[in-house]
């Protein structure tokens, strides 16, 4: 999937995007940025704020998103390409959880993760990432 982000593109423009390809994930934007594995602090940015408010700058930018990347990964795209900290977040049942500590695992891993967590699904995470590995 790529992302287009022009100078009339919102955070929520963004996530919406987003959540076209990755139902069981979210995608939230922070003022402050945050290292690998690592949670991030502080309150999310408002959704309804253009990109160009928060960078200070106004420039087309794509960013391609696989579902065998990282999630770590991921958001270092947009921290690099964009100068936005964001942080993924993954279903798990009702509520929404960082997927901080689980950065290793691609967009794929996550997103289906996040479905089965609705399904009552509840094994073990890491035994869950050796299906998919084989």
């Amino acid at each position: 999937m790529k992302i287009e982000i022009t100078h009339d593109t919102r955070i929520c423009d963004i996530q919406d995007a987003f959540r076209l390809d990755y139902p069981f994930l979210k995608l939230e934007f922070f003022p402050e940025r945050h290292k690998w594995g690592e949670h991030t602090q502080g309150k999310y940015l408002d959704h309804s704020l253009y990109v160009y408010q928060v960078t200070g700058s106004i420039k087309d930018v794509t960013i391609t998103l696989l579902p065998w990347l990282r999630t770590g990964v991921v958001e270092q795209m947009f921290q690099d390409k964009l100068g936005m900290p964001v942080q993924v977040f993954r279903r798990q049942g009702e509520r929404w959880i960082e997927t901080a500590g689980t950065d290793e695992l691609s967009l794929f891993e996550q997103n289906e993760t996040g479905r089965k967590s609705l399904s009552g699904w509840n094994e073990v995470l890491w035994v869950e990432r050796a299906k998919f590995m084989a």
